[in-house]
């Protein structure tokens, strides 16, 4: 697709490879969520690398993006810690942008909430 000499950053590459994909119009909704721990890999906070806890509160989000040195886009699941520099902290290679607000599931009680609120989180 794209070939070594053409002058172009791995950046250059990653954004065009991001902006031309279809999927990449589709909304993005940031979901605050109470995860239980299950069997098998517990996702990472992609910012710090932070392993999720028992029962931990997750920012959710499906986005795009281009697997190491690769030359193609596919759709995941990005989990965050549920502190502002976590979600402000995206990598290069997604399609992400900081939520303007982030969506609370209904297990997630009022104060917990309002805590997160104080903390800086656009919820």
């Amino acid at each position: 697709m794209y070939e070594k000499g053409a002058n172009k950053t791995r950046k250059q590459i990653i954004q065009e490879l991001l902006s031309n994909d279809p999927r990449s119009k589709k909304q993005q909704v940031w979901t605050l969520e109470l995860k239980k721990k299950k069997k098998g890999p517990v996702p990472r906070c992609r910012a710090c690398r932070k392993t999720q806890n028992e029962d931990e509160l997750t920012v959710i989000v499906t986005g795009l993006y281009v697997p190491y040195e690769q030359n193609f886009v596919t759709e995941t699941m990005f989990y965050f810690c549920p502190k502002q520099q976590c979600i402000n902290n995206i990598p290069y290679w997604t399609n992400l942008k900081p939520p303007n607000g982030i969506r609370a599931d209904r297990s997630i009680g009022e104060i917990t909430i309002t805590a997160l609120k104080d903390n800086g989180l656009p919820l």
